[in-house]
């Protein structure tokens, strides 16, 4: 078990950063790793940073080591719903319903939305059609290669 560095409640201490879970990664093991993230769960930024820190070959860890150490960050990461590198919640599933801002192109001023397409299958240099309505936009997956 850890030893509190204060003696105020659990929720009352302050989370560990990356450097000082490397720390605890390096001198006590994972079994210490996966102690410090249940009891005091990092924050989102240190999730991140640890996240790149397993995935870096010029690491100082060991490769199977950084292997293993990711696992159970994702196990962390997925028991908890959480998504590290998304800017909003989960991504849209059919049937959802979702608002999205307007944004305003700086170069030619233009009006646009930035529309997440993964819930089509859609895939980067993959083709959509849109068809447009009165004041209804509908986007369609085509079939990969298809443009």
């Amino acid at each position: 078990m850890l030893v509190p560095m204060t003696d105020a409640p659990p929720s009352k201490l302050q989370t560990l950063n990356s450097m000082q879970l490397l720390q605890v990664i390096t001198v006590k093991g994972l079994a210490a790793f996966v102690e410090v993230l249940q009891e005091r769960p990092p924050t989102l930024p240190v999730l991140r940073r640890l996240d790149a820190a397993f995935r870096d070959p010029s690491s100082i860890l060991a490769p199977a080591h950084r292997k293993q150490l990711l696992g159970v960050l994702e196990q962390h990461v997925e028991e908890r719903g959480l998504s590290l590198y998304a800017r909003s919640g989960r991504p849209p599933e059919t049937g959802d319903r979702r608002r999205y801002r307007a944004q305003q192109a700086v170069d030619n001023g233009q009006v646009y939305i930035r529309l997440p397409l993964d819930s089509l299958g859609v895939k980067k240099g993959d083709s959509v059609s849109c068809d447009f309505g009165a004041g209804v936009v509908t986007v369609r997956a085509l079939s990969s290669g298809a443009k």
